[in-house]
């Protein structure tokens, strides 16, 4: 329980600097590049700030997680992370909801079903958030600034 507390408490910490950082864009705009980074920076205050106060009072189901597709995941989200800035979000994105649809028993079906919902929601949020919030996303390495 203590180690639920801990974690807690980063995740609350974290969310204070997300916090703290979105009050450095421009705030003098209704929805601009501060309002998703506010969200999420509240967000991980409550929760982390709920798991200090009231841990878990089940048994770890996290030590009991396979490692192999722990470490699967891991690898894909560190190369999204690495082909965000070359290849762009919606490409970026899409390979990884492809990539994340890999490891695990999914049927043929359902792993579609998953790359489709990604591709969409990748589409979906990159128009959101570039012609609604204004918060420029990466574009692919090679399209021109203005594009």
């Amino acid at each position: 329980m203590a180690a639920d507390r801990v974690v807690s408490g980063i995740i609350g910490a974290l969310g204070v600097y997300v916090l703290a950082e979105s009050t450095t864009f421009d705030l003098g705009t209704v929805a601009g590049p501060w309002l998703v980074p506010m969200i999420v920076g509240i967000l991980l205050i409550v929760l982390g700030a709920w798991g200090v106060v009231r841990p878990e009072r089940g048994t770890n189901t996290w030590v009991r997680l396979r490692r192999l597709p722990v470490a699967i995941t891991a690898v894909i989200l560190c190369a999204y992370l690495f082909l965000m800035p070359v290849l762009g979000f919606v490409i970026a994105s899409i390979l990884m909801c492809i990539g994340l649809s890999l490891p695990g028993p999914l049927q043929p079906k359902m792993r579609l079903g998953v790359c489709v919902a990604g591709t969409v929601a990748s589409v979906g949020l990159y128009l959101l958030f570039v012609h609604v919030f204004n918060v420029p996303l990466p574009g692919p390495a090679w399209s021109t600034p203005g594009e």
